[in-house]
């Protein structure tokens, strides 16, 4: 197997596009939600969009298969996101597994180099929903989530300030996550301590966090 969507593999291309067509007309219109059946498929999907980050948002609550605008006999894909935002993508350009930009690794890592600070301070904080004054959901139930300040916002401002050249390879740590090589430890350490002084969280339980506009 050559190309792969998350862990399902294809020998072509073209065998990857009619594999999706499949699922989307068998499927017909409807709303594919984390407890669908087919919901993992779609988002490992949607990682193979050039423009992951801007599709993403600020991450997908459910996709949808909907008539297409232009021709009603066929279908096209939208995206939902947690914060009630909604935008089409094209499912054929994640089948095309095009080079991504510089930018989706990079991005990455510096989500994956701020990894263990969200760890802590949810460890260390008492479990209680911020917003509705949940605590008695599971653990694994509340996020931590970047209040007032988005990450994407934190990133772009650092980006914009750093003096230091921009990494433009990767490593990949466990996972299968990408992550800074240790000749860009100088960036990764001035980005985690950006973060550290600018950042704000707060805890939210699964329901808040996917509703939070």
């Amino acid at each position: 197997m050559k190309y792969f969507i998350g862990k399902k593999g294809f020998k072509t291309k073209k065998e990857c596009e009619k594999y999706t067509r499949e699922i989307i007309h068998k499927l017909g219109c409807c709303e594919i939600d984390k407890n669908h059946k087919y919901f993992t498929f779609f988002n490992d999907l949607l990682h193979n969009h050039n423009n992951f980050e801007e599709k993403n948002g600020v991450g997908v609550f459910c996709f949808i298969i909907q008539p297409n605008q232009l021709v009603r006999s066929r279908y096209e894909m939208s995206i939902k996101r947690k914060d009630e935002s909604s935008v089409v993508f094209s499912w054929v350009s994640c089948c095309k597994f095009k080079t991504k930009p510089i930018s989706h690794y990079l991005s990455q890592a510096m989500r994956r180099a701020i990894a263990n600070d969200v760890i802590s301070y949810k460890r260390s904080e008492i479990i209680k929903c911020n917003n509705c004054g949940s605590e008695s959901e599971n653990y694994e139930n509340y996020h931590v989530d970047h209040d007032d300040i988005s990450f994407k916002t934190l990133m772009d401002n650092f980006l914009k300030t750093t003096k230091l050249t921009l990494p433009i390879t990767f490593d990949k740590c466990k996972g299968n996550l990408t992550c800074f090589k240790s000749d860009d430890l100088i960036f990764k350490t001035e980005w985690v301590n950006y973060h550290t002084i600018h950042r704000q969280y707060q805890l939210l339980c699964r329901t808040c966090n996917l509703t939070k506009k």
